[in-house]
Parts: C-alpha cells; sequence; structure tokens
C-alpha cells in the first residue's frame, strides 16, 4: 500500500468518518474509493480535490508522498531512456 493512502487512511480513521460516507461526498462508489486507497486506481486531479475538500485537508498534505514518488518515477524514467543509471 501506498504512503499516500495511509496518509489519507489514517485521516479517515481519525476523523471517525466511514469509507461509505467519504465516498458519498465525493460523489463516487465506495468500492471506487477502496480500488484508489488500494492503488489500484489512479488518483485524478479532481478526485484529490474532492477528498481534500471533503475531510478539510489541504490536497498537498494527504498527496505529498505521491507527488514526490511522480517525480522519482519521472527523472527514473528520463534517465532509463537516456541509458544512464543510478
Amino acid at each position: 500500500m501506498r504512503d499516500d493512502t495511509n496518509s489519507i487512511r489514517a485521516t479517515i480513521e481519525t476523523q471517525g468518518r466511514r469509507l461509505d460516507w467519504v465516498a458519498a461526498q465525493m460523489g463516487i462508489s465506495q468500492s471506487h474509493l477502496t480500488r484508489l486507497l488500494n492503488g489500484e486506481r489512479r488518483w485524478l486531479p479532481q478526485l484529490r480535490s474532492k477528498i481534500a475538500d471533503v475531510l478539510g485537508v489541504p490536497e498537498g498534505v494527504l498527496f505529498f508522498d505521491l507527488d514526490n514518488r511522480q517525480t522519482d518515477d519521472t527523472v527514473s524514467a528520463a534517465c532509463k531512456e537516456k541509458g544512464v543509471t543510478a
């Protein structure tokens, strides 16, 4: 499980929320939210914004690790493309 989803799950639990309630507030199904949290679906920008609004937490706090990982993946991909090894 990704660190960013651990942060989201922890926030949901700390607030005493249930996944079905969070999903309903976001306008998605509980199964879709579960897939997002399990890393089976990608957090699109509009979903990132919605969950941040629902939980009342800045998006950058919830997705800090994901943002850093995407940057690392982008750099790794560019290096691999150029034949550079780290």
